[in-house]
C-alpha cells in the first residue's frame, strides 16, 4: 500500500507539493516559536544569573548549620563577614570568605589568580583592587585596615565587580554585604550565627514560592532576590505568554488551512477510491493505503520543516533578544515531540475522515463525484435575477461554512497584526532622552519619622564631590545633571513666610505638617550649583552675593504672580536635618538668607537643544558653601550627557570611569541609556517581530486555502461552466468571475477589520498618531492584494488551458 500511495501523489505533484510546502511551514512555523522562545527564556536566565547572583533568597543569621538546612534545599551556599574597611562617603569594603555553593550561587568569576585557600591570602574585587592601590598586583604583599585588625595579606586572586549588583534590603543592609575582599574559609568563625545563599531550581514562579515558604519557616530571617526576580526575570514570563499566543494563532488557522487542503485533496481522490474499491479492495487497506500517504506527505513536510525552523528561529531572536541560546532543553524537545505528533494525527483524522464520509456512497457515486446542493442555491436562482450577480453569489456560497470561516480568517490574520503593532508602539512610546549615563547611588533607603521630621535608618550612600569633579572634566562629557542626598533635609518657614503660592504648594502634598510652630515644607528639589553654572544660568548676578545663600523657585500653575513672593527676599530660612550617630540622636540646624524668589519654574539650559525643567518647589545653593555643611553629604543621582561628536576612545575612558564608580557602592544603579532602551523594548520587538511573522504565515496558508476552496468550487461546477463556455461564455469572464470571488473575500475581511481597528483607535488614548496606524493597515492591503494577484494568475493560467470537450466529459 506504500507503494501504492506513492504512485497515487507522484501521479498528483502539484497538489502532494502544495500539501508537503504547507505542512513545512506550519511545522517549522510553530517549531520555531517555541524553540526560540524557550532559547532566549535560557540566555536571559543566565544573564540574570550573571548580573543578580543565582540565589533565590537569602537567610541571614540562621543558627542551624548547613547539612541541616541542606535538607529543605539542595542548592546552597554558605558566606560571612569577618571585618570590613572604612572607606569615604559612608561606604565601607568588606573582608569575608564565600564557600564553593555560594561562589556559584553568586556567579562571581576570577578575572586573574585564585580564590583563597590558605592563611593571609586574598582575592579583591577589581573596581576596590584600583580603589585601594591600583598599582597592586597578584603576588604583592599588602596591609590593610580593618576596623578589626590589621589584615597582612598577600594577592592571589581578582575578582570581577558583582557586589554593587546583589541586592539587600535596607533592613538588612546594617549587619549583611557581599564580600569585597575574599580570605579563606579557615576564618570561619564558628561562635556567629551564619548567613546562606539558597535557590530552587524549580522554574521561575515555583522557586520564588519555595524561597517565600522557607523565609517564613524561619521568621523572614532573610530575603528574597527581588532584583533577580523583578528585573533580571522580568520578561521572563512574558516571552513565554507571547509565544503561545502566536502559536496558538498559527495553530487555529493552520487547521482551517489543514482542513481546507486535504478536504480537497482527498475529495478529488474519490474516483480513484471507487476504482479501487470496484477492483476488491478492503475497507482496512483503504485505511492503511490513507495512512500511506499521510505518512509520506507528512515525512516530507517534517524534512523539509527542519532546516526551515532554524532559519525562522534565528531571524526571531536576532529580531528581539540577540543574547539567544541555542542550547535545548528537555521541554524544548518533549514539546517538540508533542507538536508533530498532534499535527499528524489531525492530518491522519482528516484523511480516514474522508474513508468514514464516503462509507455509505456507492462505487458509481464515488466516480462521478456527486454532491448534494446547499439549499442556499435554490433560493439564489430563484430570487436573484442578473446573471453576474447570481453566479457570483451562487460561488460564494456554494460553500457557507467555508466562506464564513475564510472571512473571519483573513479578518483574524490582520487584527492580529495590527492590535499586536498598535500594542507595541505604545508600550514603547517615544524616546526623547538626551542622557547617556543615568547613575544612583542607593536605589532603596529607610527611614523613621520623629517630630514630623525623617531620620534615616542608615547613613545614605553617596557620590563625592571630587568624583563628580573628575567625571566633568572627562574628554566627551557635555554636562553633569546632578541631584543631592538631601531626603532627610527639611526647609522650615513662619507663618510670616507662607506666601499664597506656597501654601498652596503645602496643601496640594497633602497633609500640612509643622514642627516647633514652624511649617514643614515636603518634597522640596534641592540643586547644588557652582560658579561657572551659575554664570550660565544667572548671568547678570554675582556669584560672590549669592555665596551662603539659597534662590527659591515657587512654579505658578494658574499663571498669576503672587506678589508677596518677593517679599521673601533678604528673609532667612532654617533647614534642619536629623541622623543617628553611635545611637544617639542628633539635630543638625543651619539657616541660610534668601538671594532672590522666583514665581515660576526652574529650567536649566544644557545647549541649544537640551533643557531640564523642575515644576515643583526648588531650592538653590551654592556650592561652595555646602562643601562645609553638614546638610550636605555628596549626590544620590548623577545624569550624564555626552558630546554629539564624541571619539570611541573617548567614550571608552567615561563608560569605565562611570563603572568604577558605581562598582564600590553597594545596591547602586547604572543605566546606559542606549542600552537600557534597547533592552526595555525587546520584550516589545519580541511582540512586533512574532506579529509580522505570525501574519505572514497565517496570511499565507489562509489565501492558500481560499485558492483552494475557490478552484474546489471550480471543479464542483466545471461541467456548469463548460455549459457557460459553449453558450458564448469567454474564458476571460469565466476568469473574472472566479478572481471576483477572491477579491469579495479580502474586501469583506479588511472592512470588517478596518472598522474594528478604526473604533478602537479613536477611542484610544494613543501615544502615535491614527495616521501611523493607518500606514501599517495599508501596508497590509499591499501585502493581501501582491497574493491575490499570485492567485488570480495561477487560476488564470487553470483556466485557459481548459478545453470546452474537457469539462463537459463524463468521466465513465
Amino acid at each position: 500500500m506504500f507503494t501504492l500511495g506513492f504512485k497515487f501523489l507522484c501521479s498528483r505533484r502539484k497538489w502532494t507539493i502544495l500539501i508537503v510546502l504547507a505542512l513545512c511551514l506550519i511545522i517549522s512555523s510553530v517549531l520555531s516559536i517555541f524553540t526560540a522562545s524557550e532559547a532566549i527564556r535560557a540566555a536571559l536566565m543566565e544573564k540574570s544569573y550573571l548580573q543578580y547572583g543565582k540565589n533565590s533568597g537569602v537567610l541571614v543569621g540562621i543558627e542551624k548549620s548547613k547539612s541541616e538546612i541542606n535538607k529543605e534545599v539542595k542548592n546552597i551556599g554558605e558566606f560571612q563577614l569577618i571585618d570590613w574597611i572604612p572607606l569615604e562617603n559612608s561606604n565601607s569594603a568588606t573582608i569575608g570568605w564565600m564557600d564553593k555553593g555560594a561562589v556559584d550561587l553568586s556567579k562571581i568569576k576570577v578575572m586573574e589568580g585564585r580564590l583563597p585557600i590558605g592563611k593571609n591570602e586574598v582575592a579583591i574585587e577589581s573596581a576596590y583592587l584600583k580603589l585601594f592601590n591600583s598599582s597592586w598586583a597578584i603576588g604583592d604583599m599588602i596591609t590593610l585596615d580593618g576596623k578589626e585588625k590589621q589584615w597582612k595579606v598577600k594577592i592571589v586572586g581578582i575578582i570581577s565587580n558583582y557586589s554593587s549588583k546583589r541586592y539587600i534590603p535596607f533592613q538588612f543592609q546594617k549587619e549583611l554585604a557581599f564580600p569585597n575582599i575574599f580570605i579563606s574559609e579557615q576564618y570561619k568563625d564558628k561562635s556567629s550565627k551564619r548567613n546562606y545563599l539558597i535557590n530552587y531550581e524549580d522554574g521561575k514562579n515555583t522557586t520564588l514560592k519555595k524561597t517565600e515558604n522557607l523565609l517564613a519557616e524561619y521568621d523572614d530571617k532573610g530575603f528574597v532576590n527581588e532584583k533577580l526576580f523583578l528585573e533580571g526575570l522580568r520578561d521572563y514570563d512574558t516571552i513565554r505568554n507571547i509565544s503561545i499566543f502566536y502559536q496558538t494563532v498559527i495553530l487555529f488557522i493552520s487547521i482551517f488551512s489543514i482542513s481546507s487542503l486535504f478536504a480537497y485533496f482527498n475529495k478529488s481522490q474519490r474516483r480513484k477510491i471507487g476504482v479501487l474499491k470496484a477492483l476488491g479492495i478492503k475497507r482496512m487497506q483503504l485505511y492503511f493505503f490513507y495512512f500511506s500517504q499521510t505518512f509520506i506527505l507528512f515525512f516530507s513536510g517534517l524534512i523539509l520543516a527542519v532546516p526551515l525552523n532554524y532559519v525562522f528561529k534565528f531571524l526571531i531572536i536576532n529580531k528581539s533578544f540577540k543574547e539567544g541560546i541555542s542550547t535545548y532543553q528537555n521541554q524544548t524537545y518533549t514539546f517538540s515531540i508533542c507538536w508533530i505528533l498532534f499535527l499528524f494525527f489531525m492530518v491522519l483524522f482528516l484523511s480516514f475522515w474522508e474513508i468514514f464520509r464516503s462509507r455509505n456512497l456507492s462505487i458509481k457515486m464515488l466516480i462521478n463525484g456527486v454532491e448534494k446542493i446547499p439549499i442556499v442555491n435554490i433560493l439564489i436562482n430563484k430570487n436573484i435575477k442578473r446573471f453576474e450577480i447570481k453566479q457570483l453569489t451562487r460561488q460564494l456560497f456554494l460553500f457557507p461554512k467555508q466562506f464564513i470561516l475564510t472571512v473571519a480568517m483573513i479578518s483574524l490574520s490582520i487584527l492580529i497584526l495590527l492590535f499586536s503593532v498598535i500594542f507595541q508602539k505604545e508600550t514603547e512610546g517615544i524616546w526623547d532622552i538626551d542622557e547617556y549615563y543615568y547613575l544612583n547611588s542607593q536605589e532603596v533607603y529607610g527611614f523613621d519619622t520623629q517630630d514630623n521630621l525623617p531620620i534615616l535608618l542608615r547613613k545614605g550612600l553617596t557620590f563625592s564631590e571630587q568624583q563628580v569633579t573628575n567625571l566633568k572634566i572627562l574628554p566627551g562629557v557635555q554636562y553633569v545633571e546632578k541631584n543631592p542626598f538631601m531626603v532627610d533635609v527639611i526647609p522650615l518657614i513662619t507663618s510670616q513666610q507662607k506666601t499664597k503660592d506656597i501654601t498652596q504648594w503645602l496643601d496640594n502634598q497633602g497633609e500640612i505638617i509643622t514642627y516647633n510652630q514652624k511649617w514643614i515644607v515636603p518634597n522640596v528639589k534641592y540643586e547644588i550649583i557652582d560658579k561657572e553654572e551659575f554664570s550660565q544660568l544667572f548671568p547678570e548676578d554675582d556669584y560672590k552675593a549669592f555665596r551662603g545663600k539659597i534662590m527659591i523657585f515657587v512654579p505658578n500653575k494658574d499663571g498669576r504672580k503672587d506678589a508677596n513672593l518677593n517679599n521673601l527676599k533678604g528673609e532667612t530660612i532654617e533647614f534642619i536635618k536629623q541622623e543617628k550617630h553611635e545611637g544617639k540622636l542628633q539635630k543638625i540646624k543651619e539657616q541660610f538668607e534668601v538671594y532672590s524668589v522666583n514665581n515660576e519654574t526652574y529650567v536649566k539650559q544644557i545647549n541649544n537643544k537640551n533643557k531640564i525643567s523642575y515644576d515643583g518647589f526648588t531650592i538653590i545653593f551654592d556650592k561652595d558653601t555646602m562643601q562645609n555643611s553638614k546638610l550636605f553629604n555628596g549626590y544620590m543621582e548623577l545624569g550624564i550627557f555626552l558630546d554629539t561628536n564624541i571619539t570611541e576612545n573617548e567614550l571608552k575612558k567615561i563608560d569605565d570611569y562611570v563603572n568604577q564608580m558605581i562598582a564600590t557602592v553597594p545596591g547602586s544603579l547604572l543605566q546606559n541609556i542606549p542600552e537600557f532602551i534597547q533592552n526595555d523594548t525587546k520584550i516589545t520587538s519580541l511582540l512586533g517581530f512574532l506579529a509580522k511573522f505570525s501574519f505572514i504565515i497565517t496570511f499565507l496558508l489562509t489565501v492558500t486555502s481560499m485558492f483552494i476552496i475557490v478552484f474546489s468550487k471550480y471543479q464542483l461546477q466545471k461541467k456548469e461552466w463548460g455549459i457557460y463556455l459553449s453558450l458564448g461564455m469567454s474564458k476571460r469572464k469565466l476568469y473574472y468571475f472566479l478572481t471576483s470571488e477572491m477579491v469579495v473575500y479580502c474586501l469583506i475581511a479588511a472592512l470588517m477589520s478596518f472598522i474594528i481597528i478604526f473604533l478602537y483607535l479613536m477611542g484610544a488614548v494613543l501615544t502615535f498618531p491614527l495616521s501611523y496606524y493607518l500606514y501599517y493597515y495599508l501596508l497590509v492591503i499591499i501585502y493581501m492584494s501582491l497574493l491575490l494577484i499570485v492567485g488570480s494568475f495561477i487560476i488564470y493560467k487553470i483556466v485557459i488551458n481548459q478545453t470546452v470537450y474537457n469539462m463537459l466529459r463524463e468521466v465513465e
